[in-house]
Formats: structure tokens, C-alpha cells, sequence
């Protein structure tokens, strides 16, 4: 009992993420929760169109933290990637990427936007356009290994 406080808003916080997810079209490949050393709560959903050319792989992930007294956070981090279909095997490495924060109350239209800025970049991608891509103040760019 002594690791509780805080995970009921966790637990909602990590249902509306998922419910936003599924409302803007996406399927849960995972809906993770961790409690980290300092007593806040990692919360990360990972999910994807049922189109997505990559069976079992993350297009869109969502990721927060929640403090231990159940403050909700102001915001939610989305990560996407742009890999081309020959690009099966992909990691993030070497693709171009998408990281930015988003309101909460923001999260379904911003999931939209990043499949349409996703699905643009693709597209560019294969006709050998180089990034890095700009939708507005969001920029797409290629994360390299360190």
C-alpha cells in the first residue's frame, strides 16, 4: 500500500491517453505505467494505424509523467517517426523524427496532425527530398546515432 498514493489519477490520466489514441483512429500496441525512484509515475502508450507497413512497431508514442501527490501534467510528449516501407527493420536512428509537447486537452487534434505531417514526409521521403521538414513551428528531422 505504501506506493498507491498517486496511482489512481495515474491509472485516469493513462485511460484518457489511450482513449485519445483510439479516438484519433490509432490501435494500443502498449499502455505502459512504471513507478520511478523518486515516486513520480512514467506513463507511455504506443500505438498505430492498422495501415501502419510496420506490424508490431510504434508510429505514435505518448509519454508523461505524474507526480506522486496526482498532479496531472500540462502537457504530454508525442514522438513519431517518418520510415520509408524498404525500411522494415528501422530503429529511430537515421529516420526522421518528431518530438514535441503537446497540451493535454490538445492530444487527439495533434495526433492527426502528426499522421498527416507523418504521411507528407513519407511522401517526400520517397521522392528523394532531403528534411528537414517544417509544418509550421513542428519540425521533422533526422535523429542520428551517437
Amino acid at each position: 500500500m505504501r506506493y498507491r498514493v498517486g496511482q489512481e489519477p495515474a491509472f485516469d490520466l493513462k485511460r484518457l491517453l489511450v482513449a485519445a489514441c483510439k479516438e484519433a483512429g490509432l490501435e494500443i500496441i502498449g499502455a505502459y505505467m512504471s513507478l520511478m525512484p523518486d515516486k513520480t509515475r512514467a506513463i507511455e502508450i504506443e500505438a498505430a494505424q492498422c495501415s501502419w507497413p510496420f506490424p508490431g512497431t510504434i508510429q505514435v508514442l505518448l509519454a508523461t509523467t505524474m507526480e506522486a501527490q496526482g498532479g496531472w501534467p500540462n502537457s504530454v510528449s508525442l514522438l513519431a517517426s517518418a520510415p520509408l516501407a524498404k525500411e522494415k527493420d528501422f530503429r529511430i536512428s537515421g529516420v526522421p523524427t518528431v518530438f514535441r509537447d503537446v497540451p493535454v486537452n490538445q492530444i487527439v487534434p495533434a495526433i492527426h496532425e502528426t499522421l498527416e505531417q507523418q504521411a507528407a514526409v513519407i511522401a517526400a521521403r520517397e521522392r528523394g527530398e532531403d528534411g528537414p521538414w517544417l509544418f509550421g513551428d513542428v519540425e521533422w528531422t533526422v535523429l542520428l546515432a551517437e
